[in-house]
């Protein structure tokens, strides 16, 4: 038996065995923990909805109840500040009951099923119409920047659902995409999700804490009834 062999201690030499079985297990689980993370997050604790909103009303007649008989107002941001450079849309508000009560019991069915929040009530609804500049005369494409929809301000009712319904079909505009950011991936990029609304009715429900944006309306038009709950991220039961 050569000097070499001899010497060398076998418990060392398992010890070092070990080591590269577990480098090679902590490598693997790093790729597995990666793929997780990015995969996982985009529902993880912002769980996202998506329907069909005409088994609650009548699309087209909505549209033009909101048209003919809401109050129409250029689309703002914050304090009612007008800046079409970050929000360019026409609004058009709607407080009936035809309209509320569906959208309040749309609200209820999607919450029980996938929140669990404990919501109050819901907020007017408003139709939201992006026009492209060839649709109207105008120097910006319709379109809203990355924003969230609500903030937590101590003092005040807080906004922790959110509703976007397509009110005419996808094959009217070009563009117009609404855009959820849903994480940050363990590289640090932003994982985004295309609600990919296509059909009259088409709906999703989201968040109110979650970024999202709409991309610009190049061309033609395109309308959504847009609308919030009030209430907490906690559950009723939290509250029994």
């Amino acid at each position: 038996m050569s000097r070499r062999i001899r010497n060398s201690n076998p418990r060392n030499q398992r010890k070092h065995n070990n080591k590269v079985d577990e480098r090679a297990q902590r490598e693997q689980f790093l790729q597995w923990s990666s793929r997780e993370y990015e995969e996982g997050l985009a529902t993880m604790g912002s769980p996202i909805s998506k329907f069909n909103a005409a088994q609650y009303f009548d699309i087209d007649e909505v549209r033009k109840t909101f048209q003919k008989k809401g109050t129409h107002d250029p689309g703002s941001v914050g304090a009612r500040d007008h800046n079409p450079l970050v929000r360019n849309a026409h609004i058009w508000s709607y407080d009936e009951f035809e309209v509320v009560n569906p959208v309040r019991q749309m609200f209820e069915d999607i919450n029980k099923k996938a929140f669990q929040y404990s919501i109050i009530d819901i907020q007017v609804p408003q139709l939201c119409v992006y026009y492209g500049r060839d649709t109207l005369n105008q120097s910006v494409d319709g379109h809203y920047t990355w924003h969230k929809d609500t903030r937590l301000v101590k003092g005040y009712a807080q906004r922790v659902l959110s509703m976007s319904i397509l009110m005419n079909d996808a094959t009217e505009y070009e563009g117009g995409e609404l855009e959820i950011l849903t994480g940050i991936s363990s590289r640090g990029k932003p994982l985004i999700l295309k609600a990919g609304l296509q059909k009259a009715g088409d709906a999703i429900v989201f968040d109110s804490m979650m970024d999202h944006r709409v991309t610009p309306v190049t061309k033609g038009t395109r309308a959504t009834l847009v609308t919030w709950c009030f209430g907490s991220h906690k559950s009723p039961e939290f509250f029994k």
